[in-house]
């Protein structure tokens, strides 16, 4: 279960690691054609994509992602309830 639950940490780790770079790559007005841009979009694509459908358009920006933001926090929130810290 400890085995389990290290994986599960790290992914999470991973994952929130790369939305915030990706947050902050388009804060700073890089592309995400490019490296890292392209492994951070591959990773974080499928939080981003449901999110774009269901906010509003003028939540966008042009392109500002704080969509994942979102999925951050639901998923810090689930470790809180399945009691990881």
């Amino acid at each position: 279960m400890q085995a389990l639950l290290m994986v599960l940490e790290t992914a999470a780790f991973f994952l929130i690691g790369a939305a915030l770079l990706r947050i902050w790559l388009v804060w700073v007005g890089l592309s995400l054609a490019v490296q890292p841009g392209r492994f951070v979009t591959a990773l974080t694509e499928w939080l981003v994509q449901p999110l774009r459908r269901l906010l509003p358009a003028g939540m966008g920006r042009g392109g500002w992602t704080l969509w994942c933001w979102w999925p951050l926090w639901c998923w810090r929130w689930l470790m809180r309830v399945c009691g990881m810290p």
